[in-house]
């Protein structure tokens, strides 16, 4: 607080859960549910939230969220097609080139960034003797030198 002294803030902020199924008509899958998205724009627009509606993904087992899919069900986490056409035509317009400026470094050094963890398992044998020497340096950072083997932890 400005004044320098704690408050403790003991109010009960629970509430029953409530059962929206009968508010808004339901589609086969939302039957199965206590809510769905146009029980949350009800109470957005009840309370002044603004949604923007193209920026709204319906409820599944297998959605986009941050640029990958991420499939419940299956435990996995993909890349989407026209992403991976994007970045390869990226990656083919700066083979062509035989020198790039600093913006076109930036700009395919994030795309790559991105998606790097999602697409090193595929691409990467960890199993190879070279790749599992890797020693950690710095934080982002390997080095295939068996003597540095500082911990960073």
């Amino acid at each position: 607080m400005p004044n320098g002294k704690h408050e403790e803030f003991n109010e009960d902020c629970s509430a029953c859960l409530q059962d929206f199924s009968t508010k808004t008509t339901r589609t086969s899958i939302d039957r199965n549910y206590s809510y769905n998205d146009d029980d949350i724009n009800a109470i957005s627009d009840y309370l002044g939230i603004a949604w923007e509606p193209s920026k709204t993904v319906s409820f599944g087992f297998s959605v986009p969220y941050l640029g990958f899919i991420w499939n419940l069900t299956d435990l996995t986490v993909a890349v989407p097609d026209r992403k991976k056409v994007k970045y390869m035509a990226a990656i083919e317009e700066w083979e062509r080139k035989p020198t790039h400026a600093l913006l076109e470094v930036q700009q395919l050094h994030g795309k790559l960034l991105h998606i790097m963890l999602v697409a090193i398992p595929h691409i990467v044998n960890f199993d190879d003797p070279v790749i599992s020497s890797w020693k950690v340096v710095e934080q982002g950072t390997f080095s295939t030198d068996a003597r540095a083997t500082r911990n960073t932890k």
